[in-house]
């Protein structure tokens, strides 16, 4: 056995104490890493110690491969780690290719013209098949971003498609302010996006979206004009009534194109004032059903005090998930209570609001009553 060869030896022995030192690493200080992609990580540095051994024996050839897929699996690394903070994820159309470009530069490195490594190099491609497979869903599916960047990194990259959540705050918290980022977000990737319209003028709602995005694909179920006793101008107008307004939902669900869309129902618990407490339930459950069915990724707002504790808790256990926006003096917090089919970082945040929109300012250290 000669150097080379001993020294190839060293460091595929070396791989595992140095993963499993790279996830450690990564839990205790970054948190947002997974074991999978810190081992990945761990064998791109070992990569390094293979790199340096070719350019030293003069393996010209072994260093072609190398470079290549090192710069290949180095981008892939960037993006997939960038993408658990931003949710920017990696197109599923070329993903596959890739990796396996990849895992072919890596059991060649790995095995070089030494036979006896062939074994080794199988296991660790089986391995590597099953662990991605396993991430696949989460690794492929594009999330409903809010347009808020750091409330999207706490649920690693934003909304699971088709969810329906909870947004739970006082009132001036700004709650409709988030709903509108999300309106915006969706309408900024062409997808169609209803807002039904309950505490707030519709031309008020799309005059304040219409600053960032135009409003094509926007449709509005005005509730808020029968609420005032005011003529509506928009297409579609609903009685503050859980029937009417459900028969209508039905109606516009049908006429919109199919793909992702977003659905924001702003104040859903304004209309808890206008039924009693099972008949709003009902109401919750049903349209939320509804949405999802229909490819909605969508926002309930329900304003704190305004529903009792048994009608609450029915409503959070509905919904698959809560981001609850909170205020203490004149500073204003936020954090991701529950999110159904997804990790998520439950610290808080302090955010504040300007005209445009919510930005996430810096962790609060402390606890605080939500």
């Amino acid at each position: 056995m000669d150097i080379a060869m001993l020294l190839r030896v060293l460091i595929v022995l070396l791989s595992i104490p140095l993963a499993v030192f790279s996830y450690k690493f990564a839990v205790s200080y970054y948190k947002k890493l997974n074991k999978i992609w810190s081992a990945v990580i761990a064998t791109f540095i070992i990569f390094g110690f293979v790199q340096a051994i070719n350019i030293f024996y003069e393996l010209i050839f072994d260093s072609i491969i190398f470079l290549i897929v090192f710069a290949v699996f180095g981008y892939i690394i960037f993006r997939q780690v960038k993408a658990e903070f931003s949710g920017k994820l990696i197109p599923e159309s070329w993903r596959n290719t890739i990796l396996f470009i990849c895992s072919l530069g890596i059991a060649y490195l790995l095995t070089a013209f030494y036979g006896v490594f062939l074994l080794l190099v199988i296991s660790i491609q089986l391995l590597l098949m099953k662990s991605f497979m396993k991430l696949k869903a989460e690794w492929t599916t594009e999330r409903a971003r809010t347009g808020i960047e750091k409330l999207d990194a706490l649920m690693y990259g934003g909304i699971p498609p088709k969810s329906n959540v909870m947004i739970y705050g006082p009132p001036g918290a700004g709650k409709s302010t988030l709903c509108r980022s999300f309106i915006i977000e969706g309408l900024m990737r062409d997808q169609q996006c209803l807002y039904v319209a309950i505490d707030e003028d519709p031309s008020e709602v799309k005059e304040a979206i219409k600053k960032f995005v135009p409003i094509k694909n926007l449709t509005i179920i005005d509730c808020y004009s029968s609420k005032h006793n005011t003529k509506s101008k928009e297409k579609y107008t609903s009685a503050l009534d859980l029937d009417n307004l459900s028969i209508v939902l039905t109606s516009v669900l049908g006429e919109l194109k199919s793909g992702e869309k977003r659905c924001v129902i702003d104040s859903a618990s304004s209309l808890s004032l206008v039924s009693d407490p099972s008949m709003f339930i009902k109401f919750i459950q049903n349209t939320s059903n509804k949405l999802r069915d229909a490819d909605f990724t969508s926002l309930f707002v329900i304003e704190e005090g305004t529903l009792d504790q048994k009608t609450l808790a029915t409503v959070r256990y509905t919904l698959d998930g809560e981001i609850v926006l909170s205020r203490e003096g004149s500073k204003k917090y936020v954090h991701v209570a529950k999110l159904k089919g997804t990790k998520i970082n439950p610290d808080i945040w302090e955010y504040k609001i300007s005209d445009r929109g919510i930005t996430l300012v810096k962790k609060y250290e402390e606890e605080i009553e939500i």
